[in-house]
């Protein structure tokens, strides 16, 4: 299956993009290249590994808006993962 769909951006331009990978590099720049997101008693937190010599965790709160926005943006990758 051909993994790639046409976007018209105007009259004399079309795009070809893979919309995994748009998906995946919008979640990136919210959340880092390997970070994640969760919930702790109402407040919402990405995460990400550091590592200088040893591995640490580090935490940053964020807007609940934000963590929507990246919960819809993972679901739409699985999504298209799945129905391809």
């Amino acid at each position: 299956m051909n993994k790639t769909m046409e976007i018209y951006v105007d009259i004399r331009q079309k795009a070809m993009v893979d919309p995994e990978t748009v998906i995946g590099k919008l979640i990136e720049k919210e959340i880092g290249r390997q970070g994640w997101i969760f919930e702790v008693e109402g407040d919402y937190f990405k995460g990400w590994e550091e590592s200088a010599g040893h591995s640490i965790d580090m935490n940053e709160k964020i807007t609940k808006e934000k963590y929507d926005y990246v919960v819809a943006l993972k679901l739409i990758l699985k999504t298209l993962r799945e129905y391809q």
